[in-house]
């Protein structure tokens, strides 16, 4: 078993999306960035009592994230959140505004807690541009160090070592907030102090290519440890010394073929079962995609040096996370869906129609909106604050808890109620 994990490894770390390549040289300017946003770090203190939520939005999204307003609005939101609409340009922000004001109060109206994030391309985050061919994810990134030099930054000289926020949550604009946003920062919190990321066997592409990414950021003798624990268990030995210089020829060939860095195997000559354990859970969805930033830094100057390191592919940025956090960090733990009695299979455990008493059993912040059913009497389990997906499962998710005869007889109303069901 270990000799196929250590071929998987290495099969991960020679596939062409983590394969060394011809090393982008990225600015002095984003070096020095990151590594004096880690020394701010280290010396500063943190409020929790407010997250900052970021919302990534383009021209084509507005109408969702006009929704998702709407719905913060309704949510109470500006009392545990600034939710920052994030976008690519100016332009594309002052759009954003416009539309906004001609939908009149209370969407127009302007609000302390709502606020607007540009990101823009510099030498100051140019490797963020690189850390995934999925244009959305790279714009993530950016958004998160842009969080911290247009917002926590002067923020934080006004107030001195106190950052305004300990935690950030990033989310598509197609959120929506399924119940009074009272307690969110502080769930958050909670769930950030001793996390348990839940994660599944599917084998979805973006699972290897997240991994394989992550992999070419780690020196190759940390990548036998990093997967293990990122299946969900504890770690593995380090790997064994070379073998003295007397060493029989079978026992150099024995050492040569355990070591993660053997040059033979290759993933095309790899079983099934071997390719199965060579790649780590599926996090994708499986709770709000929080950062803590006390280790955002940290994390970003990972991301730039696995950016100068490997050829991203199919990379979704919050197994990204979870991966650094887990195997690097070594805060929280990855544990198979199965325990929560979920049958694993293709996809995310959490987004499947049946999947309400494992989000339930998880105490996960989140769950999609196709869970909320007149089946499952329009309830939702009691840690979940918002809804995502509302975009999905459109033409056949009728969205019948909102109407008339069921919020008349509904002993209590249903806080979802305030949004329009997603179109059909």
């Amino acid at each position: 078993m270990r000799r196929l994990l250590a071929l998987a490894i290495v099969a991960a770390a020679s596939h062409p999306s983590a394969s060394p390549k011809s090393a982008p040289s990225w600015s002095a300017a984003s070096g020095a960035r990151l590594a004096a946003w880690v020394a701010r770090a280290a010396n500063c203190s943190f409020d929790a009592r407010r997250v900052a939520l970021l919302v990534a939005v383009h021209p084509p999204k507005f109408e969702e994230a006009f929704a998702l307003l709407k719905s913060s609005i309704a949510a109470a939101a500006g009392g545990e959140a600034d939710v920052f609409f994030v976008f690519s340009s100016d332009a594309d922000a002052r759009g954003f505004e416009a539309a906004l004001a001609r939908k009149g109060p209370p969407l127009g109206r302007p609000a302390a807690w709502r606020r607007s994030l540009v990101v823009r391309r510099s030498p100051a985050n140019d490797y963020a541009w690189a850390t995934s061919k999925d244009a959305i994810v790279a714009k993530k990134h950016a958004a998160l160090q842009a969080l911290l030099d247009d917002v926590v930054g002067p923020e934080a000289r006004r107030g001195g070592a106190l950052w305004p926020y300990r935690y950030a949550v990033v989310v598509d604009a197609e959120t929506a907030w399924a119940r009074p946003a009272a307690g969110f920062a502080a769930a958050v919190a909670d769930r950030a102090r001793a996390p348990v990321f839940r994660g599944s066997d599917a084998d979805d592409a973006h699972v290897l290519g997240t991994w394989a990414f992550f992999a070419g950021g780690l020196d190759a003798d940390r990548r036998a440890d990093a997967l293990d624990r990122l299946r969900g268990g504890p770690g593995v030995a380090p790997p064994p010394p070379p073998p003295p210089a007397n060493a029989s020829w079978r026992e150099r060939r024995d050492a040569a073929r355990a070591s993660p860095g053997a040059p033979k195997a290759r993933w095309g000559r790899l079983s099934a079962d071997e390719k199965r354990l060579g790649r780590p859970l599926n996090f994708w969805w499986a709770d709000v995609p929080w950062y803590d930033l006390e280790t955002l830094p940290r994390y970003l100057a990972f991301l730039r040096r696995a950016a100068a390191r490997s050829t991203a592919g199919k990379v979704f940025e919050y197994d990204l996370y979870v991966s650094w956090l887990v195997a690097v960090e070594r805060r929280g733990v990855a544990r198979s869906a199965g325990d929560l009695g979920r049958r694993l299979g293709k996809g995310s455990w959490i987004e499947r129609r049946d999947a309400g008493g494992a989000v339930a059993r998880a105490g996960a912040l989140w769950a999609p909106w196709y869970h909320l059913t007149v089946e499952t009497n329009c309830a939702l389990p009691p840690a979940v604050f918002l809804l995502f997906h509302r975009d999905r499962l459109a033409k056949t998710h009728r969205f019948r808890c909102c109407a008339p005869a069921w919020k008349r007889d509904a002993a209590a109303p249903r806080y979802a109620c305030a949004l329009p069901p997603p179109p059909h």
